[in-house]
């Protein structure tokens, strides 16, 4: 193995390894380190005069100490090569001239080379200075307190805005930050979505368990399925988020859904210290089992259905009251359907709105069956755009049904839409149509329930809430003919 060279006595090399190269080690220039420790010790020196630190550090446990993290952007290559070409201002007159004499030399075999060629372009320049490699001073590093603060809050920027983990290994990423915040070192995707992460939500769980310590809770179960298609069980008390089960490979019974409910109460009563009064589920067969298997486990605990849903499902109920109601709801949903399937009508449609609103156009809202306030929306936006729609079809009728295709029930589909559309009883008052064949009267019968589905689903939401607001729609409702 040949001798190392002699330029290494003027640089440190360390022992992690130089970003994807497997055999050479990160090295740092000594002048620039001891010019980073100097102005490091200034920095201490005052903090030690203000009281706030008992001691400056010496050269080697600066240089030591900082290695892992604010000396993270000043590393070169382990390499010969690397290190001459480290042109640190900072460093000793021999090193400095043997740069200098391998540029003139690179600067001689250029001009040979090129000798007997064209002249360069008028806009071409040469300088007569030696480039600069480097940094002339490394970038002094945040301390570790504001640092550790800077990744605490990049972990909540990252969750707050749904951004993924592994997009703080992006090259670009990393790049805006080393341009524009370079005393930050950012830290990788395992240590935020690690160590960090645990910290913050220990946070969260100590918080929560100071706001809730000695109270009374009411707790709530309710189910989903997660982007895997996993069915998830998960608790709040008011409104403080417990734990999430996975009970996807676990039969669903109000026996297996009683044992988790048990332990979430322990939980509350043990770890948080609160007192379970009340516990809240949706109407669903197990459900209203496992409600009726808790009170005779504990009969000093209220339990109650969810009026959320409660509310969902008179929504269903009123659609059942009268063909014409389901049908106008009906009606409504192919014209929102049919327009958002196809593009050119739809496209159509938005020039419409723009001709009409000045410059204001709005997207069709087709209702998702957890999304409860959904079919009044529908409804509202469609009047909200009916005389766009009405326009377009009266004015381009032609070419609405020629964005389809040529395929007969295709046309024989737009032809239908287009009916609806024209049809006065879908939007307003007609002669012949009890009232519940109009848009507009269906929007006003559920707006009621919309208003009662986010007052009950409020986190505030109370049992002298659900009477009242019960209170209110059978008074709304008591003068509505329906």
């Amino acid at each position: 193995m040949p001798p190392k060279s002699k330029w290494w006595k003027y640089f440190h090399e360390g022992s992690e390894k130089y970003r994807i190269d497997r055999f050479h080690s990160k090295a740092w220039c000594l002048s620039c380190l001891q010019h980073y420790a100097r102005i490091k010790q200034d920095e201490e020196l005052a903090t030690v005069r203000s009281g706030s630190l008992q001691s400056v550090r010496s050269e080697a446990e600066i240089i030591r100490e900082d290695e892992g993290c604010s000396l993270q952007q000043s590393y070169l290559e382990a390499m010969t090569y690397s290190l001459c070409s480290h042109g640190c201002q900072q460093g000793p007159s021999d090193l400095r001239q043997t740069e200098q004499d391998r540029l003139q030399r690179c600067r001689q075999r250029q001009e040979s080379s090129f000798g007997h060629t064209l002249p360069a372009a008028k806009h071409q320049r040469v300088s007569d200075s030696s480039p600069f490699y480097g940094e002339a001073a490394p970038v002094v590093k945040w301390p570790n307190s504001k640092q550790e603060q800077f990744a605490t809050d990049l972990c909540k920027l990252f969750i707050a805005c749904n951004v993924a983990w592994w997009a703080v290994e992006h090259p670009f990423l990393r790049q805006f930050f080393a341009t524009y915040i370079p005393a930050a070192t950012l830290p990788g995707q395992k240590v935020l979505s690690g160590r960090i992460l645990k910290e913050e939500a220990e946070k969260v769980l100590e918080d929560m368990r100071h706001e809730v310590n000695g109270k009374f809770a009411t707790g709530q179960t309710d189910g989903w399925k997660n982007i895997a298609k996993s069915s998830l069980i998960g608790s709040i008390v008011n409104p403080w988020l417990l734990n999430i089960f996975n009970i996807s490979a676990t039969v669903k019974s109000a026996e297996n859904l009683l044992a988790l409910v048990i332990s979430e109460i322990k939980y509350c009563t043990e770890v948080l210290h609160t007192v379970i009064v009340a516990w809240c589920t949706d109407a669903s067969g197990e459900s209203r089992k496992m409600r009726r298997l808790l009170q005779q486990k504990f009969p000093w605990i209220i339990t109650v259905d969810c009026w959320a849903h409660q509310i969902n499902l008179v929504v269903g109920d009123y659609f059942k009251l009268k063909s014409t109601v389901s049908h106008t709801m009906d009606d409504a949903l192919e014209v929102a359907k049919w327009f958002n399937n196809h593009s050119r009508a739809l496209g159509l449609l938005h020039d419409q709105q723009v001709t009409h609103y000045g410059g204001r156009a709005l997207r069709l809202i087709l209702p998702v069956i957890t999304h409860w306030t959904a079919h009044y929306l529908t409804c509202t936006r469609l009047l909200e755009l009916e005389k766009a729609i009405r326009t377009l079809v009266l004015e381009q009728h032609e070419v609405l049904i020629a964005c389809v295709g040529d395929k007969r029930d295709a046309r024989d589909k737009a032809q239908s839409i287009i009916s609806i559309v024209v049809t006065e009883s879908l939007w307003s008052n007609a002669v012949n149509c009890s009232l519940t064949c109009y848009l507009d009267m269906l929007q006003k019968h559920l707006e009621p329930l919309t208003i009662a589905a986010n007052v009950l689903q409020a986190d505030n939401a109370q049992l002298d809430t659900v009477l009242m607001t019960l209170g209110s729609l059978y008074g709304i409702f008591s003068q509505v003919e329906i």
